[in-house]
Order: C-alpha cells, then structure tokens, then sequence
C-alpha cells in the first residue's frame, strides 16, 4: 500500500528516473513551462515547481505535505477526476511502472483546459521505488483542435451517408478506404474496403479496368479525371458517371483520392429522348415544303430550315445567330414583330406576310403560325414559325368572294351588296338629314335580240 514507508521492490522500468540534487536542475524545472511535482512514498507532495503552484494558486506552503487537492476546500478533491489522479499515483507508487492520462478542468480565469499527466516513478540508489515524478503539459490547443477535426470528420460522415451519391475515398494503391454506402453493385461497405476496383470486378460490371485504369492516373499526375461504369441489375441496367479527383496533403503530395459517382441512367435516357426527338424533328424541317424557323424571344434566329433559307436567299449558317431583322430589304419586319409579342405574351399567333418576290416581282403571301415554347419552369425560350405559301388560295378565296357579291356580266354590285349597303346607307341619311336615292333600271327586248342574234350578241 501507498505510505508505507517507501520499502518496494524494485520492477525493471526504462522510464523510471531519479531527481539529481542540485540549485541548477532545481531552477531548470522552476522555469518550464509545464506543471512539475515531486511526490515522496506516501504520496504527499514534497515540491512544486512556479508553473503548478500558478494553476493551483498555492503557495509552496500551501502545498508541501499535502496529498493531490486537499488543499482544494473541497471544490474539487472529492471529485471522480480527483480519486482518479490519486489512484494512478498510487499505482505508479506501489508498482513502479508509468500512468499518463487526460484531465480537464477550468483555470482560475474561467476558461475549460485539458492537461496530458504523465506520472514516472523515482527510485534510490538500489532501486527502490521511493517516490514519483509528475508532470502536466496543456494540450488545450490540441485538445480543441482534434474536437474540431472529429466535428469535422463527423459532419462529413453525416453529410456523405446522406447523399444519394456514392462517395469513395482511395489510398496512393487505388485501395478502398472509406465507402458512404452500399454501391450499385449491392456489396456492403466492408466487403468492398481494402479492395482494388479490379479485385472486386464481378460479371455485372462494365468498364471497371478502364476506371481503375484512370483512377491510377489520377494518383501518378494528381490531375482530375472522369469515368463511367455500367452495372446489369436484375431491374435493368444501370449507367453511373464517376468523377475523380486527387487529395492532397499539407505539403501538397498526393495522398489519395476521392470518387463521387451518381447514377445518370435516367438522365442519359432523358437526353437519348431529346436527341431522338430532335432528329425527328430535323428529319421533317429539313424535308418540308413549309418554311421553319425558330427564334429566341429576342428576335435571334436559332434554327432556319432549307425552304426558309432558300426563300431568304442565304444559306442556314449564314442566318442561325443573327437577329430576324435586316436582310431581304426589311420584307420580314411584320414577322419580327409578330415573334416579339407572341414570346411577350406567351400564345399562338397567325399571321398573313405579303411581299414581292425580289427575282420576279410577283406579290406572295404567306400564312405564318407562331407557337411559343417553354421550359420545365414555363418561361418562354423560343419561338417556333411554320409558314406556307398560300397566294393561291389567297386569290382563290378573293375571286370568290367577289364572285359572291358582283354581277357576272356586267361586274356591278349585285343583290346581295345592295342588302348590306342599302340599311347602313339610310341610317347614315336619317342621322345625317339627308335622303337616299333608289334608282331601277329595266330594260327590255333582251329575248328578241337573244333569239335573233344569239345569247353572246345580247350579252355584249
């Protein structure tokens, strides 16, 4: 037991040490910067160097003879932290051998401290173990800087097990050493750590070489890379694009690297639609008689078909990019208005474009159909234009309409335009004060000249 004296044996300890005497190794210890004691067999202190004595605020007086904080008014000596700094003394003094361990507490300012004890024992000339040694260093600043890695470190495992990325950490031998969760391949965490991609190739996997194969790039050159692997799941097959970048350490060696893969399987499909689409919709433009184009809101030509570049007299490159406004003499500028207020007011518009044609000087009309597009977010991004000659049924439809409404012989107004004007005109008379003349015309002997000298005489 502790206090009895000092008579131990003596256990073979390295680390053991004696206090030489003397007023030059006693000044040496008053001036470090770490806590120093030296305790005598039972435990009691037999000196305290300035740097203790600080953190205690004790004197020497205060100290010498005392067993670890019974000078504390008990503040502290009945605490657990204290039973537990007298019992590794014990134990140092009753076994010789050496007990270090972490202790916090707060200072006389206030602030919380960490301190690294270390108890040695001291033994005489034979070997006995006669008293102990202890020392305190302030690890506080290391302290609050691992508690700041292992936040750190936590909030990264929390942030990567949440992802719905797969994130993969490697060392300088393309080993695994850290993996978020369970991979597309459905191998657990542990079964896949310490492995090599290739040494985990199963026949479901597809580029798995080439990824090791960049992936060791990677690490010789430091410079990022990317990758793809395929997996044949029993629900399909599924596409996942990795991304590989170097990890460095403080002096900026490569130390390892990091690969983020995501499952694009869907969004590939996504763009093998849109590409798909697209070519369909080429396919037809570039076929059609109709004249297609496609604008930004702004007026910027994004896409002119063959027929439309042709009418234009240019070729599609020299027109794609460039503004609707300007070339063919400004024939085009209803157009560019009609584009600006269908993007504006995000809805169809028709319209009929007449201009005269520049190689033969004939008037063409046009029949125009605007449709706005949108995003995924319902913003209008473009305009898309279908045009179609329609002269002909343009001056079909005129022919008509004016056959409807005139005499065939003589090409006067006929009935029905009297039925639409007369009503207007006496209105107008009545709020005018004014009158309105009805004349009837009737002539007679048409038969007689028919039948004598034919439909054609009579007519004429």
């Amino acid at each position: 037991m502790p206090g009895g004296g000092g008579q131990r044996d003596a256990p073979s300890d390295p680390d053991a040490t004696s206090l030489p005497t003397g007023r030059g190794l006693e000044g040496l210890i008053e001036d470090i910067p770490e806590a120093f004691v030296l305790y005598d067999g039972s435990g009691r202190i037999v000196y305290a160097n300035e740097e203790f004595r600080r953190r205690m605020g004790r004197t020497m007086a205060e100290l010498v003879g005392r067993r670890p904080f019974e000078w504390d008014d008990g503040r502290f000596a009945d605490s657990a932290d204290a039973a537990n700094f007298r019992a590794l003394l014990d134990e140092t003094l009753a076994t010789g051998q050496p007990r270090t361990f972490t202790r916090e507490q707060t200072g006389l300012d206030g602030e919380r401290q960490s301190y690294r004890v270390s108890f040695r024992s001291q033994r005489d000339t034979s070997g006995l173990v006669v008293g102990a040694f202890m020392f305190a260093q302030d690890v506080s600043d290391l302290a609050a800087a691992t508690s700041t890695v292992r936040r750190q470190e936590h909030e990264f495992r929390v942030l990567t097990a949440n992802l719905p990325d797969v994130i993969v950490r490697y060392d300088l031998e393309g080993r695994a050493v850290y993996r978020n969760h369970r991979s597309a391949t459905g191998s657990g965490t542990q079964e896949t750590l310490g492995l090599r991609p290739t040494e985990m190739d199963r026949p479901s996997m597809r580029g798995v070489h080439e990824f090791e194969a960049r992936l060791m790039e990677v690490l010789r050159t430091g410079e990022p890379g990317e990758a793809i692997l395929t997996f044949d799941l029993p629900g399909g097959r599924r596409t996942h694009s990795l991304l590989i970048r170097a990890e460095h350490d403080a002096e900026g060696a490569v130390s390892g690297a990091l690969v983020i893969g995501r499952d694009v399987t869907d969004l590939i499909a996504a763009q093998e639609a849109i590409a798909r689409r697209e070519r369909e919709f080429r396919t037809l433009a570039e076929n059609a008689k109709e004249f297609i184009g496609r604008w930004s809101p702004d007026g910027v030509r994004l896409y002119v078909n063959p027929a439309l570049a042709a009418l234009m007299g240019r070729a599609p490159d020299e027109l794609i990019g460039q503004p609707s406004r300007g070339g063919m003499g400004g024939l085009f500028s209803d157009v560019t208005g009609a584009i600006a207020l269908c993007a504006e007011e995000a809805r169809p518009r028709t319209i009929l474009h007449t201009y005269s044609n520049p190689d033969d000087g004939s008037t063409r009309v046009h029949e125009i159909q605007l449709v706005p597009e949108f995003d995924e977010c319902g913003t209008v991004i473009s305009v898309l234009g279908v045009g179609r000659d329609v002269t002909t049924v343009t001056r079909q439809r005129e022919e008509l309409e004016h056959a409807s409404r005139t005499d065939s012989l003589t090409g006067a107004a006929n009935r029905r335009v009297l039925y639409e004007v007369l009503p207007d005109a006496v209105v107008a008379a009545e709020q005018a004060g004014r009158h309105v003349a009805l004349i009837l015309t009737d002539l007679d002997g048409f038969k007689h000249l028919n039948d004598l000298y034919g439909h054609t005489f009579g007519d004429r």
